[in-house]
This record gives C-alpha cells, structure tokens and sequence, in this order.
C-alpha cells in the first residue's frame, strides 16, 4: 500500500516490480520512470501469480520490448480505478502495448492511453489527459477538471489514498483523491472571488481569466463575472510584468468563454451581459483618454497600453468567445511576439487578432482600441470569424480598416453596427 516506484531499471523484466508465482495486492501506488525489456513498470509471470492493482497510477514508463507500464505474460491479473499515461514501448506512448501488454487479465475502470490494447471495456477511459497537477515534477494530484474524478468503483477499492484522505462515494482513477470541488457545469471566473481560486464554483472563482483559460478543461465553458480583467500573461510563454505590453489574452484551442454574470447563475440563460458589463482592456494603468471631435479620433496616455487585447490562432467555428467589451489595445509597434508557431505583427490588430483562426463572436463590443496599419478593433489574417450581435465604435486605424481590417480572410457578420470608426487610407469601417 501507499508506494511509490520512481526511476528502477531491469535488464530484463520488471523495471518497477517483478512478480512469479505469487498473489500481490497493490493499492495507491505509484510507478513512474522504470525501465525494463519487459514491463517498465510492472511484470508479472507464473501460473499460480495472481495479482491485484488498484487505484495506482503507472507514469513514463517504458518497456522496449512488452508493456511499458504492465506485461502479464501468465497467471491472472485484476486492474481497477487506475490510471495509465504517458507510458512507452520502444519509446512509444502512441503504440499498442505502451501501457499495458498480457492474455487473461481484467481491467475496468480505468483510464489507458492512445491506442491501448484495452481502451475498451467496462468504464474504461480512453486516450483522455487525467490532467494531474504536475506530473514532470511527481505531482499525481487531480486537476479540479480531470475525467479520473469520481469515475472509479467503489468494489474493492482502498478506503483511503496514498495520502490517507479518505475515498469516497464513487472514488477517484489513480493514487489520489482529489480534495477539491471538482468542475461540474464550468469553470468560473471572477476578479472578486476570495475563495480556494480553482475555478471549481462562484465562491472558488479563478480571479484571472488566462488561468482559467489555460485549465486544460475542454469540456467545460468558461463563465466570466462583471468586472475589468486586463491580461497578465504573454502569449509566448515568455516571463512578463503585470504590464508588459505582449501581456493578451491568448486562445489557441477551441472552447467556449461568455462574459456577462452577477456570479450567482447556475444556468448560462441567466446572465445578462449588458448589466454586468465585462471588459477585457488593454489598458494597463487605467487612463486613457479618447477624443472625438467631429471626423477626429484622438487617443493619448495609451502609450503603455497592450499591443493586442485578444489574440487567437488555429480555432474553428466550435470557438464561442460572447458577452465581452474588448478596449484599449494599442498595436503601434513595428515588432512581432511569435506563439503557437505564427507571428502577430505588433502594427495590426488592437482588440482582436486572429491568425488561421475562425472562432464564433457574439454579443461583442469593440471600442478605444487602435493599430499603426490594420485593424483598429479586429484584425483577421487568413481567418473566417463568424460575428453577430457586435459593435464596432471609435476604434481607429493608422492606414486600413480602423473598426476591422481583412486580409485573405472571408468573415461572416450580421447584425452588427459600426459607428465612427476612423483610418488613415481605406475603410474606417472595415477594409477587405
């Protein structure tokens, strides 16, 4: 019970632990980098072994020959509640046999990797991140958003994790319980919450919004309170200040965010977006000033504004950004920040700009943000968005499309209004 194998090697067989004629049970262990020809992590052999593993979790191990975390090669072998990622053979993780390799054993509820021989059979999850905390540091734990939550059975499973808290109701895959609130309908996101920061409820509110973005939580929409969020990351990955110009709000995988909550709903028809306005602003120090004199769009004190508000690169129409003012982005460099594997220009694009990228835009409004070149409000590079229910007033543009600027891009927009939008050559409205 309560084990952890970390980097063991065998020349032959059984990296972590080898087993022959005999009848183990294993609970809440862990194995984690073995090696071995045969079962990285665990061999088991012999006609009268039967052997018993549950709620343990089998972590890059490899085998170059059989099962990188288990080969059974004889004998009986019963896995339950346990969770297998990330294992290889040869150095594989995407082969059949990288997690578990053998003839006359049983697996149920529990989760296997891509192309598993055993991704199929009574509640067995299938090529799904169990999203632990940090695995490349040994931390097993479950994120609040893992599908190894509340998915295991309660037969035969240990009353208590490897770290004594106790298991209950339907038990978690894996080592550990998680002890949170898990997700259930979203991941909540609000600047004023003061509880566990999680995302888990209202009351557990992630207060950043890029951290709630960055959960790994695909399954999940996220829920944006009433408030002003201002980006606090770069998109590069890159180390930044709180107001680092490269700071954006940045997406680059198709999920589903809505602004617009009191931050009491429990059904997204509740919210009310005019109400609780939800701004995403550039504007790091809270001062700008925008004049508008009859054709004249003035902004100043924006010097040390974001270059870009939102950025977003390779999503599809499945993408729903909703609900959200989107101000005080301020693309007037000559520079680029490169992330995802494309470069977004530092002159094009204050408020939105996306790259290969058609996400779903509704219930937007873009305003104050300007661009050197394209895009004062929005700016699409080979991008297809589709737009309804927005507006697009006093951004501005130094040469093409201050309120949205498109190159070889086919936008689809309906029911949306421009209104004094300026640029310096073509389009004040919107230049194609």
């Amino acid at each position: 019970n309560n084990l952890i194998f970390s980097n063991n090697s065998g020349t032959n067989a059984g990296g972590g632990i080898y087993i022959t004629n005999s009848s183990p049970i294993i609970n809440n262990s862990i194995f984690k980098n073995n090696l071995a020809p045969l079962g990285g992590g665990l061999y088991t052999t012999g006609s009268s072994t039967s052997t018993i593993i549950t709620n343990s979790t089998f972590f890059n191990n490899n085998a170059g020959v059989y099962g990188g975390g288990v080969r059974q090669l004889s004998g009986t072998l019963n896995i339950k509640n346990s969770i297998f990622w990330n294992n290889k053979k040869n150095g594989d993780a995407a082969i059949a046999g990288a997690d578990i390799e053998g003839s006359g054993l049983t697996i149920s509820h529990s989760l296997t990797q891509a192309n598993s021989t055993y991704s199929s059979g009574d509640s067995i999850i299938n090529n799904q991140d169990p999203l632990f905390v940090d695995a490349a540091n040994g931390n097993f734990r479950l994120s609040p958003c893992s599908p190894a939550i509340n998915t295991g059975t309660a037969d035969g499973a240990p009353t208590n994790d490897i770290l004594g808290f106790p298991r209950v109701g339907a038990p978690d895959m894996g080592a550990y319980e998680y002890q949170g609130v898990p997700f259930s309908t979203a991941i909540y996101v609000n600047k004023n919450a003061t509880g566990n920061n999680d995302g888990s409820t209202w009351t557990n509110a992630y207060t950043d919004l890029q951290t709630a973005m960055d959960a790994h939580c695909g399954s999940f929409d996220i829920w944006v309170a009433g408030g002003t969020y201002k980006p606090t990351q770069r998109p590069d990955g890159d180390a930044s200040s709180l107001t680092d110009r490269d700071n954006a709000f940045h997406l680059a995988r198709n999920m589903k965010i809505y602004g617009g909550f009191a931050g009491t709903e429990t059904q997204l028809s509740q919210r009310n977006w005019v109400t609780n306005k939800t701004i995403l602003s550039g504007d790091f120090n809270g001062d700008d000033v925008v004049t508008v004199s009859g054709t004249t769009l003035t902004f100043s004190n924006n010097t040390e504004n974001a270059y870009h508000v939102f950025l977003t690169e390779n999503l599809t129409n499945a993408a729903i950004i909703d609900g959200f003012t989107i101000q005080g982005g301020n693309a007037n460099s000559s520079g680029n920040i490169s992330t995802y594997g494309g470069d977004f220009i530092h002159f094009n694009g204050g408020g939105l700009y996306n790259i290969s990228s058609s996400p779903t835009l509704n219930n937007l409004t873009f305003v104050n943000n300007s661009a050197t070149i394209s895009g004062g409000g929005m700016h699409n590079y080979y991008s297809s968005p589709i737009i309804s229910n927005s507006t697009f007033y006093n951004n501005n543009a130094g040469s093409f499309g201050g309120g949205m600027g498109n190159s070889s891009s086919r936008p689809i927009i309906s029911n949306s209004t421009f209104f004094n939008n300026n640029a310096g050559s073509f389009g004040g409205g919107m230049e194609n």
